[in-house]
């Protein structure tokens, strides 16, 4: 679940940046053709695959795993540790790594406070999302059916509008005619492209203003839209919008896009009639009149308005300078296409949570992986321990992985630093403990000590433990219940006699009482 949000954010982030470097640029460079491809790619990376795989935990910041453990040093005096002042012991050392961990666990309490929120309205949230992308598309799709009804009672354009459009589309290379039809509820030209054949709609209100010429010149605005395929466009809007209903960078990038749009299918208009740039700005402003500002094209997304511009004032100065082809050149064709290998990964390379090792002996045999710089310099020695007594719930495991510690056995004075993977089955959540179980009677019973927990979830994962040993015993990383009570299964390992080599209970040289 933590993925799709990560996902979300992470291109949310990146189409912010791409937005703004487009919309600088294209306050430079005025050029709609590129500008309608840069916004398109903007839009497109909204629900790209990510370009890079961020790693939080490089950058400082804690994760969830890092938020919800704790370490926790147990100073409690246990008996026979009297001879711990004469044994080689680095105290300084000791001191040094538990205080670390306590100034660790501070800074970390607030973001366990923050994860714990977070891991509460994490699933609101997501029903929130799907519930509201649900109602969108119901909406959207309510009201693509309805116009759609409404079409059907519409009249055909008279004859000569439709001869008109077929000498348009002769003009501009558009192969497919259209349907040109009359509406009353329409207040602005459309070309719709939604499960029929295309048709361009045309209010009755407008017809009553304008000659054949200037219809067209709308005509031309309305083919070009399909010359240019910008009803696909509308295709990618409608998926998009329904991911992305909440975000409200998707709304300013749509309005670039048909921005854009306006002013290309002018320019083709331009070509069209090139002798009347003047008398198409004016159907442009009379078309702006008749609207009332009417935001039919905004609600139906299928549909390519003739008005969509941010400015009317800004498109009739257009119009007007005709500084543009109505066409991408090569050149920035190629350009776009360089940026569009960054936007779209075709292969993006993601970094996964290490996989569970294999079996025990595996482990013991060869641990997997390299520490880190910091903590091979504070724990040089890689320990070759031995696996011991293992017992576990069905479906649970803990395998460890890699150890290493200030010596290279399991020696009293020492501290080491123990990596693992684990599976949890049988319980919703659970504490993973690293443990040393004292050595204190000939029997083998005595207190253990608590050196470090951290609260895990069902499922699978990895975890780190450090374990300062400050008496002899038999180290070990056990499951217990995250609200309290004896552990439910556990692994025991180690180097020489600090291995258990039998569980708690059972028959052998090792047999000893079980643990308080």
């Amino acid at each position: 679940m933590n993925d799709i949000f990560v996902l979300a954010a992470q291109n949310t982030v990146i189409g912010f940046a791409l937005a703004l470097f487009v919309y600088g640029l294209t306050r430079v460079w005025r050029n709609p053709p590129v500008a309608h491809l840069l916004w398109l790619l903007v839009l497109v990376k909204l629900v790209a695959p990510p370009i890079i795989h961020v790693e939080w935990s490089a950058l400082g910041l804690p994760s969830a795993a890092d938020a919800r453990g704790r370490a926790i040093t147990d100073v409690s005096p246990v008996e026979g540790n009297r001879a711990e002042s004469r044994s080689p012991f680095d105290r300084a050392t000791a001191q040094r790594t538990a205080q670390a961990s306590a100034t660790n666990a501070m800074e970390h309490d607030s973001a366990a406070g923050l994860w714990r929120w977070w891991d509460r309205g994490r699933p609101v949230l997501l029903w929130l999302w799907l519930g509201g992308a649900a109602l969108w598309a119901l909406v959207a799709a309510t009201r693509i059916v309805r116009f759609e009804r409404l079409l059907r009672g519409t009249l055909p354009a008279p004859t000569r509008l439709q001869r008109l459009a077929f000498e348009v589309a002769g003009k501009l290379g558009v192969r497919r005619v259209p349907d040109v039809r009359y509406a009353d509820c329409v207040d602005v030209p459309l070309v719709w492209c939604a499960g029929r054949r295309p048709t361009i709609v045309l209010p009755i209100r407008l017809s009553r203003q304008l000659d054949d010429q200037q219809f067209g010149m709308i005509l031309a605005h309305e083919l070009a839209h399909l010359r240019r395929r910008d009803h696909w466009v509308r295709g990618v809007e409608l998926i998009v919008s329904v991911i992305y209903w909440w975000n409200p960078l998707l709304w300013a990038i749509r309005r670039q896009i048909h921005h854009a749009e306006d002013l290309c299918c002018d320019a083709w208009v331009r070509y069209a009639f090139p002798d009347c740039t003047k008398r198409y700005a004016e159907v442009v402003f009379k078309a702006a009149e008749s609207s009332l500002a009417s935001k039919v094209g905004a609600r139906l997304l299928p549909a390519s308005s003739f008005l969509h511009s941010l400015s009317l004032k800004a498109r009739i100065e257009m119009i007007l300078e005709s500084r543009f082809a109505p066409n991408v050149s090569p050149r920035s064709m190629f350009v776009i296409a360089l940026l569009a290998l960054f936007v779209w990964p075709s292969f993006v390379p993601t970094t996964k949570a290490e996989t569970a090792a294999g079996s025990n002996s595996k482990a013991t045999a060869t641990p997997a992986g390299k520490p880190n710089a910091a903590t091979a310099s504070e724990f040089p020695y890689a320990v070759k321990f031995e696996q011991g007594a293992t017992r576990f719930l069905n479906g649970d495991k803990i395998t460890i992985v890699e150890v290493r510690g200030t010596a290279e056995t399991f020696t009293r004075g020492n501290i080491y630093w123990i990596k693992g993977t684990y599976t949890l089955a049988s319980h919703n959540t659970a504490m993973l403990a690293a443990f040393t179980t004292a050595k204190h009677a000939a029997d083998g019973t005595g207190p253990y000590l608590q050196v470090q927990t951290t609260v895990v979830t069902r499922g699978t994962g990895t975890f780190t433990l450090f374990l300062p040993m400050s008496c002899r015993g038999w180290p070990h990383v056990s499951f217990y219940p995250a609200d309290g009570g004896g552990d439910f299964g556990g692994n025991y390992f180690g180097t020489g006699d600090s291995v258990l080599k039998q569980w708690w209970g059972s028959k052998g040289k090792d047999k000893a009482k079980p643990r308080p």
